[in-house]
């Protein structure tokens, strides 16, 4: 889990600095590029650039609402990921399929299900039906090691709000989610130390708030921008609380099965 966290922590310094860049591109608005200036080759290169942001109006617009579905994106797979490797967790808690419990079981059952019910599913593209159903009937062996679908624990159809997120990781046991992640310092440092409830109840309506937008910018193709750099750095910052805080709390979570 640590390790997908580490990697989003990464991709999301790369964002930070490309709204930067974008910012500073669009700073040029205001550059009159002088004569002497323009005769040099940085010159005709910075000039260039002027007349390009000056006669490009949606530049900023495609810019900044892509680096806000990237991050989206990068959200939802980081996520997948966290979720991917709990499941491992788990399994490696167990030494016969039995020692796990029955709602784990059951979620194994539904997601294997769910796989057949749709196999073409883009998302399952690097899985084989062989594979996934192998595993599920060789648990039931005596002695067989515990293989758990991973992937279909991490599957989901709908957007990752609050609800969505507890219902994933309610699969595999994990209870009471929120009020955890809530208690975390650096949630709580996110929203300047408000205490777990209120704490809370700003996170729910930021993620909300935050896959509103997503959804408002992957739907439509308005020239009004959408969000600007300020706002973008903002929900960075959040989603890197949010998920610092979930792993805290799932890693902690772990470590008793």
């Amino acid at each position: 889990m640590e390790h997908a966290l580490r990697d989003f922590q990464q991709e999301l310094d790369e964002i930070r600095s490309y709204v930067a860049l974008a910012e500073a591109v669009a700073d040029l608005r205001a550059f009159a590029p002088s004569k002497t200036l323009e005769r040099t080759r940085l010159g005709k290169s910075a000039a260039s650039i002027h007349a390009g942001v000056l006669m490009a109006v949606r530049w900023e617009t495609i810019a900044l609402d892509g680096a806000f579905l990237f991050l989206a994106g990068l959200y939802e797979e980081t996520f997948r990921e966290i979720t991917r490797r709990l499941v491992g967790d788990v399994e490696r808690s167990a030494t016969t399929y039995g020692d796990l419990s029955d709602k784990v079981r059951k979620s194994n059952v539904l997601a294997v299900a769910e796989y057949l019910r749709r196999p073409e599913d883009s998302r399952y593209g690097h899985l084989t039906m062989d594979a996934i159903v192998g595993d599920l009937a060789g648990v039931l062996s005596d002695g067989a090691p515990v293989r758990l679908f991973g992937d279909g624990f991490a599957h989901h159809d709908r957007n990752l709000r609050p609800g969505e997120v507890s219902e994933m990781l309610g699969r595999v046991g994990v209870a009471s989610l929120w009020p955890q992640v809530a208690s975390q310092p650096e949630l709580q440092a996110h929203f300047e130390g408000s205490g777990a409830d209120l704490t809370q109840r700003a996170a729910w309506e930021k993620l909300n708030a935050f896959i509103d937008t997503r959804n408002a910018i992957a739907h439509s193709a308005s020239t009004a921008l959408t969000v600007g750099g300020s706002v973008l750095r903002d929900y960075a910052d959040f989603l890197e609380a949010l998920l610092v805080s979930l792993v805290a709390v799932l890693r902690a979570w772990a470590s008793t099965l």
